[in-house]
């Protein structure tokens, strides 16, 4: 279950709600068809933190995944509703194939569903014909479209031709991303933390050059994340004469994330575009101030207080902006900067948020 998912799951548990989540699984092809996969495999259900999960096979496969698909989720929705009972309100986490799924259980069922978009997927100028004719049937269909951003909100408006898209910034757990930001001592060193997917979008190859740029002894800087880019970050790192001072941590699990976010003065957020900026806000919720480029959401997200914009993803631009933020440091208050992000994306607003939507579809 992905960790986003699973905070907004355990906020509305926390209300008092009853929720479950049925996750598609997609094995390798290899594996279907050199008939390693066991039909057996096809649904399994486990508990996680209180709250049933259903794993079911999934083939994303045009025109083959519908009616594969159809009686696999029927089956696995059936086996949830003996369970744990049938529920009131299915909400489909991702439009595309969360929503395709819901739309299949909304035609079996008629149980009403609503769809929240967070994929930069729907931000290129063009999709294909399948998946945006597939995109349609879910959204006519459902009760409501949620966005995770204006941003999203409003490029999701223009390609689909939609009329309502309600817009709820995701969440976060803030006492799993604790306070942990107090004036660091920046004289001797100074930790510049970067978050995400090692992938060209995300602009880790300009920060790098960015770094290099930067006449600072001090500076350190940590690439949190696992990708296809790694090994030529890591190459472009040791021809800038940077090796020493860049240190790749690869993946984290969230309790080793926060023990580098503990000695992190700074967040770079470098991306190329963004729909919202999940690492942004685990860097607030600690208090920790973000250096961002204007790539869709970090501008709804950043402020003067709480941070750095700028306006294009080069190396200049970024090395200017830690800069600042290293000479200005002092400025920022990590606890107001906490705060700020617990009010607008804590569990708290989150859950009163769609509650509201929710409340609005079944009555």
């Amino acid at each position: 279950m992905n960790m986003f998912i699973h905070d907004q799951v355990l906020a509305f548990l926390g209300k008092g709600h009853k929720v479950g989540v049925l996750v598609p699984n997609y094995p390798h092809p290899s594996r279907i068809f050199n008939g390693k996969f066991k039909f057996k495999e096809a649904i399994s259900n486990y508990i996680i933190d209180g709250v049933p999960v259903f794993n079911f096979l999934f083939l994303p496969i045009p025109f083959i995944h519908n009616s594969t698909t159809e009686l696999i989720i029927s089956h696995c929705f059936t086996q949830y509703s003996k369970l744990y009972g049938v529920p009131d309100l299915i909400h489909a986490q991702f439009l595309w194939y969360g929503g395709i799924i819901a739309n299949l259980l909304e035609k079996a069922t008629n149980i009403p569903f609503v769809v929240t978009c967070h994929s930069s997927e729907f931000l290129k100028e063009k999709i294909s014909r399948y998946k945006y004719s597939e995109s349609i049937k879910v959204l006519k269909n459902a009760k409501r479209i949620i966005a995770v951003s204006h941003f999203l909100g409003e490029r999701i408006s223009k390609l689909f031709k939609l009329n309502d898209v309600t817009i709820i910034p995701n969440t976060i757990d803030n006492d799993r991303f604790p306070a942990c930001q107090s004036h660091l001592d920046i004289k001797n060193h100074f930790v510049v933390t970067s978050i995400g997917n090692l992938l060209i979008n995300k602009g880790f190859n300009n920060l790098l050059v960015a770094f290099q740029s930067i006449d600072n002894d001090h500076m350190i800087l940590n690439i949190v994340g696992q990708g296809p880019q790694r090994t030529e970050l890591e190459k472009l790192a040791k021809e800038l004469g940077i090796s020493e001072k860049v240190v790749f941590h690869g993946l984290l699990t969230s309790d080793k994330l926060v023990e580098v976010l503990r000695k992190t003065n700074v967040v770079v957020s470098a991306s190329r575009i963004e729909t919202f900026g999940m690492t942004i806000i685990e860097a607030l919720s600690c208090g920790i101030p973000v250096l961002a480029t204007r790539s869709g959401g970090p501008e709804e997200i950043i402020n003067q207080t709480n941070g750095i914009l700028i306006t294009e993803n080069t190396p200049n631009q970024l090395a200017q902006g830690l800069n600042t933020i290293y000479n200005n440091y002092n400025n920022y208050e990590p606890k107001k900067i906490r705060q700020d992000c617990i009010q607008k994306y804590g569990k708290k607003t989150f859950v009163t948020q769609l509650e509201k939507v929710y409340i609005d579809v079944l009555t």
